[in-house]
């Protein structure tokens, strides 16, 4: 549009027609991808609230522990799948915490190495040893740096029984709703476990 309307200055030709302006005003398109975006942040915090899980209850290794002729009854079959999927949606939740703090365990690092003095003290890459140490890839630990520098302050998503990968996926759209609603932004600041009930703390051991 700019640059067509610079050619007519310019030259001022015969017989051309100006583009027809658009029908929608451009204040109400900004507002529809507003409410869009408002939109996919509201459904994208009811699912990651829909995979909470208690971690400090224990995983039980013992719900595998069935003959597979079980799973053919269909009352004691549902159960031992359910529970089995309990454990599993537990350990993803686990080891998203587990990331998550060591994330930022790797970013206070960085910035103990990023001090002149200590730095001297080594003659070594802090990332370069860590990686011939545990065979973690420079990728995979700018990861979890990302995530604990980012994310690390909203603890509640240690709770969250999703992988690491889907995680670091959506990490994106997780920080735009969680800085687009301050409502939800407080959710994901509140500690998982601070928010139970005194009679459900007392069980945090136990079994399920």
């Amino acid at each position: 549009m700019v640059t067509f309307v610079k050619e007519l200055k310019a030259t001022r030709p015969e017989g051309k027609e100006l583009p027809k302006a658009p029908k929608r005003k451009l204040a109400s398109l900004l507002l529809s991808n507003k409410k869009i975006k408002t939109e996919d942040f509201q459904e994208l915090h009811k699912y990651l609230k829909s995979k909470e899980i208690d971690t400090q209850i224990r995983i039980d290794k013992k719900a595998f522990v069935f003959k597979v002729d079980e799973v053919s009854n269909s009352e004691i079959g549902l159960k031992i799948i359910l529970k089995g999927f309990r454990q599993i949606n537990r350990t993803k939740a686990l080891g998203l915490f587990f990331a998550i703090r060591q994330g930022e365990a790797l970013e206070k690092l960085a910035k103990v190495f990023s001090d002149k003095k200590e730095a001297k003290k080594h003659t070594f890459v802090w990332e370069d040893r860590i990686q011939s140490k545990t065979g973690e890839s420079r990728s995979n630990i700018d990861k979890y740096r990302y995530i604990g520098r980012t994310i690390g302050q909203y603890k509640r998503f240690c709770g969250v029984g999703i992988l690491f990968d889907e995680f670091y996926y959506k990490r994106t759209k997780i920080l735009e709703m969680l800085q687009s609603d301050e409502t939800t932004a407080k959710y994901w600041l509140t500690n998982f476990h601070d928010i139970f009930p005194e009679e459900e703390q007392q069980h945090s051991q136990t079994v399920a």
